[in-house]
């Protein structure tokens, strides 16, 4: 039987869904209104109906309970209401389907509910706002026996989500940037309004993915952002002799 859901990636979303597929551990930080929570929602869904087995597991986990019913429990109930013989139960934030898989919403100030489960694949909505020992002490151990799936997305904070961004890219995972000015998702004019409502730091942080931006009112903030762009910032090879450092 052939299934339909209403749901319409834009091209930028297709090409996001195939290289999720192809990788194990995943990585995206994405400006506001990018739909990084419809994509997330959507993949797992696809991921729970095509499973093979018939005892798939899979965890939508986001800051809070509040904020996992609030974001997304909704857009599971619209993107599943048309597969047939899918039940969702809101007392307990899952979705059944007919082949057996199970999605789980889970708020991280709950990371009990992960403690002696499996999961086949495993979203975490911002990630900025989830304390690091979710994923380190209950995400991760529920992914090895079956070798589960794990995508992280996230906008940017200068915290343990920084941390991250940069030991994902050393450890070999898929990880991709996402700015305003380059998806084009939201028009020109409306960014100028953001842009004039927003501070700089504001502004960098939420649409332009800027880590720096995110230590607001810092005053090498700006600086270090235009140093980066300008290309003054960058890996230098070492061919031998004194290194000198200089420490404020």
């Amino acid at each position: 039987m052939k299934v339909v859901i209403p749901y319409r990636p834009r091209e930028l979303q297709k090409m996001l869904h195939r290289d999720l597929s192809k990788n194990r551990f995943s990585m995206l930080v994405t400006h506001r209104r990018f739909g990084k929570t419809v994509l997330l929602v959507n993949h797992l869904i696809k991921a729970a109906m095509n499973f093979k087995r018939n005892d798939g597991r899979f965890y939508y986990i986001g800051p809070t309970y509040k904020q996992v019913k609030r974001m997304a429990w909704d857009y599971f109930l619209k993107y599943t209401k048309p597969i047939p013989n899918c039940r969702a139960n809101e007392n307990e934030l899952k979705i059944d389907f007919p082949n057996g898989s199970r999605i789980y919403l889970v708020g991280s100030d709950r990371p009990d509910a992960l403690d002696g489960v499996y999961s086949d694949m495993t979203v975490m909505d911002e990630y900025k706002s989830i304390k690091p020992s979710v994923l380190t002490q209950n995400v991760r151990p529920t992914l090895s026996d079956r070798k589960g799936t794990c995508i992280i997305a996230t906008t940017p904070r200068r915290n343990h989500a920084h941390e991250l961004w940069k030991q994902a890219a050393e450890m070999g995972w898929f990880c991709r940037t996402f700015r305003a000015s380059e998806t084009k998702l939201l028009d020109s004019i409306e960014l100028s309004s953001m842009r004039k409502m927003m501070t700089n730091e504001e502004y960098e942080q939420e649409m332009e993915c800027s880590w720096e931006g995110t230590s607001l009112g810092a005053y090498y903030a700006k600086l270090l952002q235009e140093a980066r762009t300008q290309g003054r910032i960058r890996p230098i090879g070492y061919t031998g002799g004194t290194v000198d450092t200089f420490w404020d």
